[in-house]
């Protein structure tokens, strides 16, 4: 099921979300925050990859994944009242066997 969908129509909330090599396939993450805040517990966390894009916002690629800049995920979280816990530039996954570089976030939401 579509993520974003999942989000909007489940009842259950979670202590965390993990979306490793997800939010790839998503252009404009603000949806996704909003609706991760409002399903996580109290002091839940939301673990996360993006693709990094060094300058702009987001960009989609010739595969149909997106790029995203961490300026853009930092304004995207604070606006949906989310604390950075740690971010982690990393290799995140071999692509055509080469190394595609990439940001880890643990995020919790800011009550």
């Amino acid at each position: 099921q579509d993520i974003l969908q999942f989000l909007k129509i489940t009842k259950e909330t979670y202590e965390i979300i993990i979306a490793a090599d997800v939010l790839i396939y998503i252009g404009n993450l603000d949806e996704i925050f909003k609706h991760s805040f409002k399903k996580l517990d109290k002091n839940g966390r939301f673990i996360f990859s993006v693709e990094e894009l060094k300058f702009g916002t987001y960009k989609a690629t010739y595969n149909g994944r997106f790029l995203h800049n961490s300026r853009y995920i930092n304004k995207q979280l604070e606006k949906n009242k989310f604390f950075i816990e740690t971010s982690r530039r990393t290799k995140i996954r071999k692509e055509h066997n080469k190394w595609v570089n990439g940001i880890i976030y643990s995020v919790m939401k800011d009550v």
